[in-house]
């Protein structure tokens, strides 16, 4: 799980934080697109044997019940210990492979198109799963006059004073972040990958609040969670908090 502040902006004219938010919740659902092609579906299974095979050659003990979190279509050790003869598996049978991983038996259809291509409904923007404002950060917004609120006008906000977000969005509906947090199959790493340096971070930040000039503007804190989905697919398996109506729990 990572979890992370954000703060959105808002203007008179623009759309609330709840409105802004919900392009990259995790439980948005938006219109199938391909995942993985035939042939990609193919390579994904084909590196995993090879993984195996290559770690069998360093550790011929695996760990009981450890899971080779390599790629989306996560295959098992045990599956290995019982279906040995998928170490010479085929493309046809990789790409078999692939979709019973994928196969949802409430739509036996609904995963793939008419050219075998694996197809998703996860949101590919997704960067929280659950969030609520000011949560473990409450209060973080310092004004000029010395209070510290979860939302407020920017122009009210001592920067100065007030810590810099993991992650901001603009009125116009622009998620910016300091680095990319774990989500999918890496959503259970708490590291952050292609951090970008304070300075940089931090001025990035101050030009895009200093470019928020309208007295209209606002600001709201919220505190984010990036859960992920145990799943064999992007679009297969059970997300353990997702809402697309964040709004609900504001203040919870």
């Amino acid at each position: 799980m990572s979890r992370f502040s954000v703060y959105v902006f808002t203007s008179g004219n623009g759309g609330s934080a709840a409105e802004l938010l919900r392009p990259y919740d995790e439980g948005f659902e938006v219109d199938p697109y391909i995942a993985y092609t035939r042939e990609q579906a193919i390579t994904e299974i084909r590196g995993q044997i090879n993984a195996y095979i290559i770690r069998t050659e360093t550790a011929k003990v695996p760990e009981p019940g450890a899971v080779r979190v390599v790629h989306a279509l996560t295959i098992h050790d045990s599956e290995f210990d019982e279906c040995p003869e998928m170490l010479a598996y085929t493309d046809e049978q990789c790409y078999q492979e692939a979709r019973r991983r994928w196969y949802d038996p409430d739509d036996p259809d609904g995963c793939f198109d008419e050219n075998g291509n694996l197809l998703s409904v996860s949101n590919p923007n997704a960067r929280w799963s659950l969030c609520r404002l000011g949560g473990m950060w409450d209060g973080g917004l310092m004004t000029r006059s010395g209070e510290r609120v979860n939302e407020g006008y920017a122009s009210e906000i001592d920067w100065e004073k007030t810590n810099y977000p993991f992650a901001f969005i603009t009125p116009d509906g622009q998620w910016h972040e300091k680095g990319e947090l774990g989500r999918g199959e890496k959503a259970f790493m708490t590291a952050v990958l292609n951090e970008k340096r304070r300075d940089d971070w931090k001025r990035e930040f101050m030009n895009a609040v200093t470019g928020l000039s309208e007295p209209d503007v606002r600001v709201a804190l919220f505190d984010c969670y990036m859960y992920g989905r145990l799943c064999e697919g992007p679009d297969i398996g059970v997300c353990y908090a997702s809402d697309a109506e964040c709004e609900n729990r504001q203040g919870t």
